[in-house]
C-alpha cells in the first residue's frame, strides 16, 4: 500500500478528489489514509499543508515510509469518495 503523491506532479494543486482507504481515531484525532493526496507532509524544515478534507480539518500531514497520514479532527468514512482542499 502507498499513497500517491499529487504535489509530486502539480505543486500548486489546491483541490483534488481521493478515496478514504482507512481512518482510525488515536488520542482525539483521526488518523485518515488516501490512495492519493495532494496535501505535502511536513519534513525537511517545512510545515505540513493544513486545509480541508471530506469536510474535516486537516491538522496535520506525516510521512511514514510510502504512505502519508493526515490528522483531522472527524472520522472518514472507508471506502469513501472525498474532496480534499489546501488551505
Amino acid at each position: 500500500m502507498s499513497t500517491t503523491r499529487l504535489f509530486d506532479q502539480d505543486a500548486y494543486l489546491g483541490e483534488f478528489e481521493a478515496t478514504v482507504e482507512r481512518s482510525v481515531c488515536e488520542g482525539g484525532m483521526y488518523r485518515v489514509l488516501l490512495d492519493q493526496t495532494a496535501f505535502f507532509p511536513e519534513g525537511g524544515g517545512q510545515y505540513a499543508d493544513t486545509g480541508v478534507l471530506g469536510g474535516m480539518k486537516v491538522l496535520d500531514v506525516q510521512e511514514k515510509g510510502d504512505l502519508i497520514i493526515h490528522y483531522t479532527d472527524g472520522e472518514l468514512q472507508p471506502d469513501t469518495e472525498v474532496d480534499g482542499a489546501i488551505n
